[in-house]
C-alpha cells in the first residue's frame, strides 16, 4: 500500500478521534506509531474507503485504540475493557477469529488477522441484518458486537464512521481504496 494513503489515513485519525484515557499526556509520536499499526491493518483489510471508516469507528468505539490493547495487553485495561479479558485487539475479536489467536497477541500479524475477521463479521451482519437493521451498516456493528440486528448502540458508531469517511475523502483517500 502506498505510504502516501497510511500517512494520510495516520493524520485523519489522530486529527478526529481522542486518545484513549489511559494514554493521556504521551508523547504524540508514540501515538502516531501505535495508530499507523492500525491504520496499516485496516487499509490492508479494507475493499474500499467506507469499509475502512467502518473499521476505524469500530476501533475507535471499542477501544480508543488504547496503548494496552494495541501491545495485546488487555489484562492491564479496566475490568469492562476487552469484554472481562475475553476479547483481544482493538476490534476486540473473540476466539471464534481463530487466524488471530494463532498469532502473540499485540502483533502485527494478530491485528491484520483480527482486522480481517473484524470485516468479515461486519459484511456477515451487513447481510444477514439487511431487513432488519435500520441499515446495513447498523447491521454491520450490531454483527461485530455480537448483539441483535435491531441494536441501537450501532447508531453513535454509524455516524462516526460518516464522520471519518468524510474526513477521508476530503483528505484525498480514494474510493474505492482497493484501487490504491
Amino acid at each position: 500500500m502506498p505510504e502516501t494513503i497510511v500517512a494520510v489515513v495516520v493524520a485523519v485519525v489522530l486529527q478526529i478521534l481522542p486518545a484513549s484515557k489511559v494514554d493521556k499526556g504521551e508523547e504524540p509520536s508514540v501515538r502516531q506509531a501505535r495508530v499507523e499499526r492500525v491504520v496499516r491493518a485496516a487499509v490492508a483489510a479494507a475493499q474500499t474507503r467506507y469499509a475502512l471508516s467502518l473499521l476505524l469507528a469500530d476501533a475507535d468505539a471499542e477501544t480508543h485504540m488504547a496503548s494496552h490493547v494495541v501491545e495485546g495487553h488487555c489484562e492491564r485495561m479496566p475490568d469492562d475493557d476487552c469484554d472481562h479479558g475475553r476479547a483481544r485487539g482493538v476490534w476486540q475479536v473473540h476466539p471464534w477469529c481463530r487466524t488471530a489467536y494463532a498469532f502473540p497477541a499485540g502483533s502485527d500479524e494478530s491485528m491484520a488477522e483480527e482486522a480481517r475477521c473484524a470485516m468479515r463479521q461486519m459484511w456477515h451482519g451487513m447481510h444477514r441484518c439487511r431487513e432488519h437493521a435500520a441499515t446495513p451498516f447498523h447491521g454491520a456493528f450490531a454483527a461485530l458486537a455480537a448483539r441483535p440486528c435491531s441494536w441501537s448502540g450501532a447508531e453513535k458508531r454509524v455516524r462516526l464512521a460518516f464522520r471519518i469517511d468524510a474526513a477521508l475523502e476530503r483528505a484525498g483517500v480514494p474510493e474505492p481504496a482497493a484501487e490504491r
